[in-house]
């Protein structure tokens, strides 16, 4: 007599065959289904860090354009020396930056 598993979707000759190959698919498969918890928790931690720090930098250049802008207005223009190229850049999107001084988006 064969014994067909529905977990393997195989047939096996004795009952602890049958046995021992579904708890070794069922471990294999709990510990697949524990590894992907771990990298999607691990995902969405890194995640939460990534939109912390856009949030920051976010603070931070309307902390700095507030104090270019009393700058301006009190001495007219604002002169520097640039050294680094991500001072011309601005936040992460250059094409962007570059249309905000025209549209204000």
């Amino acid at each position: 007599m064969k014994y067909l598993s529905e977990v393997t979707n195989k047939a096996y000759d004795t009952v602890d065959e049958l046995n021992a190959a579904e708890e070794k698919a069922l471990t294999a498969r709990k510990a697949q289904e524990l590894a992907e918890a771990e990298k999607k928790a691990k995902r969405e931690a890194r995640a939460k860090e990534v939109e912390e720090a856009l949030k920051a930098a976010l603070e931070a250049q309307k902390v700095a354009n507030e104090k270019l802008q009393a700058f301006c207005k009190d001495y007219g223009t604002f002169h520097t020396s640039l050294k680094d190229a991500d001072m011309i850049l601005g936040n992460y999107d250059p094409f962007r930056n570059f249309f905000r001084t025209f549209w204000g988006f």
